[in-house]
């Protein structure tokens, strides 16, 4: 199904870190931990999460704490899904843990790394098409909303392709991010967490991409250099 930009993405991953420091970029984030994650549940080895597929990855937090995340909007150029640089609360304010749909604090994001084509899997270098990583051409822009782009391209509604619930017990998280998109639509690949303090652990709206590894996954689904970076 996907060519070999896909193959770096499909590889095993694991990175977890404590106490490691994201770029600053105007805001600063203290990583508290972070992982990857690459094998959709039920399945027995790495791969793209299809309709009806999800991932999940489980994690620790304090009052205080909050959640990002990134998975690619495979059919695109560098599309990405994830929070904005604030993240998503894990505790409310009386202190319980936040559990069920977050859904509408997720968002898709253009990383502006790579030139837009149509976001159905048909562009020549969009990952499921091309025959190397990191071929198309740079656009040289910034990480922003795919609504504020331009580009002129439809996209189906975020509600209707992706759903990321929470669930805690015994002093655990559970991350649950579903595929909801029909047979003709996008996969979403492997991607990152972080449980961070702070603001902007992985990109800074507004701002080009930092060259730690978002690139990577929001243009071939390869998560394993932002892990790794988030892990130091």
């Amino acid at each position: 199904m996907f060519k070999g930009s896909w193959r770096v993405g499909l590889c095993v991953l694991a990175a977890a870190a404590l106490f490691g420091c994201a770029e600053d970029d105007g805001g600063g984030a203290k990583i508290i931990s972070s992982g990857a994650f690459d094998t959709p549940v039920s399945a027995g080895a790495p791969a793209p999460a299809g309709p009806g597929e999800a991932y999940e990855f489980t994690f620790t937090a304090e009052d205080g704490d909050k959640l990002t995340l990134a998975t690619m909007f495979v059919f695109s150029n560098d599309l990405f899904y994830g929070p904005d640089g604030g993240g998503i609360d894990l505790f409310d304010s009386a202190g319980a843990a936040v559990t069920g749909d977050v859904t509408a604090q997720i968002f898709l994001w253009d990383a502006g790394t790579e030139v837009n084509q149509m976001p159905d899997g048909s562009g020549s270098n969009q990952a499921n098409m091309q025959a190397a990583p990191n071929t198309g051409p740079d656009e040289n822009g910034v990480v922003g909303l795919v609504a504020d782009s331009g580009d002129g391209f439809t996209y189906p509604a975020l509600t209707d392709t992706i759903r990321v619930t929470l669930a805690y017990a015994a002093g655990t998280f559970t991350a649950t991010i579903d595929n909801l998109t029909g047979t003709d639509l996008t996969p979403i690949s492997p991607g990152v967490y972080a449980v961070f303090t702070g603001m902007n652990p992985l990109f800074k709206d507004g701002k080009a991409d930092r060259g730690e590894g978002l690139e990577a996954l929001a243009e071939d689904g390869d998560p394993s250099t932002l892990a790794a970076n988030l892990a130091l």
